[in-house]
């Protein structure tokens, strides 16, 4: 390898094909190993590929870089509502479908130097496989053909394309299964859940990511003064899975690394002894996360401890709420006990 001509260049034999499309890659966003992200450029959400009225498919306009090879990109647009043939439908079972766009370049042996649509059509079978397409192809969409279909507009079609954007853009993906292995400081946007998202330590976590939890168990505190932690089987937000209620029940699991803020509610049933809360990072409780309450006067209502406390957590710590009570065994009512984890940083 050697460093290349610029791009445009005044040098009189050019650059070569490979080189612009080398430099060309630097334009849009890339993974973690420095290959750039083929896909779509998107101005919206509309599908990109619809049936029709005979055994072809519409593709509609849209700009996109493609990557003949991987360490390349070319930028291509379909400017307006192109029919793409297939095949007629299979005598029995079904098949798959895919629709693809892809340039091609005659030095990789090529054809032509077009870029053209296909589609690739698997074999039928009771339960379709999908097939592969051609190396370097991007992939717009699948479609299921029936036996009996006479027209792709009663396939069912599924737009599969990835999206991508300029260098340091946002990436649109579909759900968490379109995610790609980029750099640190990349962002996507989740179609499904309307989130934005950052890349942080190999980890894509959600912007404000969050997580509140309640109990509906019957709850008590330990011995006196012995710190005991609560367990969760209520949820009421959980945005990038922070806790389960099937195992570890009691912890909230930091997904990426960052500053997160807790705030924990608890009450404590006694009207004549305190009860406190506290908070703990992986099993060592906080001296610092504590707040001890006695009943209210006279209220019958016993007591409300609360505590909110930010810690500097790396991906898989986690935090856990602790009650403790004056006297053993005070009971706590489940109703009114509560956690709170975001991510602020």
């Amino acid at each position: 390898m050697a460093l290349n001509r610029s791009f445009p260049t005044q040098h009189p034999s050019g650059l070569s094909i490979t080189d612009t499309r080398r430099v060309t890659a630097g334009l849009i966003v890339r993974n973690a190993d420095g290959t750039p992200r083929a896909g779509i450029f998107p101005s919206n959400a509309n599908p990109i590929v619809s049936g029709r009225a005979s055994m072809g498919y519409d593709v509609a306009p849209f700009l996109a870089a493609t990557s003949r090879i991987n360490t390349g990109v070319e930028l291509i647009s379909n400017d307006a509502v192109t029919i793409v043939p297939t095949t007629a439908a299979p005598s029995s079972n079904s098949r798959i479908d895919v629709i693809w766009v892809r340039a091609q370049f005659v030095q990789h042996a090529d054809a032509n130097n077009d870029v053209i649509f296909g589609v690739t059509q698997g074999g039928a079978a009771l339960t379709p496989s999908k097939p592969a397409i051609p190396v370097g192809a991007l992939e717009l969409a699948t479609a299921e053909i029936l036996s009996t279909t006479t027209t792709t507009a009663t396939a069912v079609i599924t737009q599969t394309h990835t999206f991508t954007a300029a260098a340091g853009g946002v990436v649109w993906l579909r759900n968490a299964l379109d995610t790609w292995a980029a750099p640190d400081g990349s962002v996507a946007y989740r179609l499904d859940t309307k989130r934005m998202m950052d890349r942080v330590g190999g980890v894509w976590i959600s912007q404000g990511a969050s997580c509140s939890v309640k109990t509906s168990t019957p709850q008590a505190t330990g011995g006196a003064y012995v710190p005991t932690p609560l367990t969760w089987n209520l949820e009421d937000v959980d945005t990038d899975g922070f806790h389960s209620t099937v195992s570890n029940t009691s912890r909230l699991v930091a997904p990426a690394a960052g500053q997160f803020t807790v705030t924990a509610k608890i009450r404590g049933l006694s009207t004549v002894y305190a009860t406190g809360v506290q908070l703990g990072k992986n099993g060592v409780v906080d001296p610092a996360a504590r707040q001890i309450v006695p009943p209210i006067v006279g209220g019958g209502a016993g007591s409300f401890p609360t505590i909110t406390k930010t810690f500097q957590m790396n991906a898989g710590d986690y935090i856990e709420v602790f009650s403790l009570g004056e006297a053993a065994g005070l009971s706590l009512s489940a109703a009114d006990c509560f956690a709170d984890i975001v991510r602020s940083a």
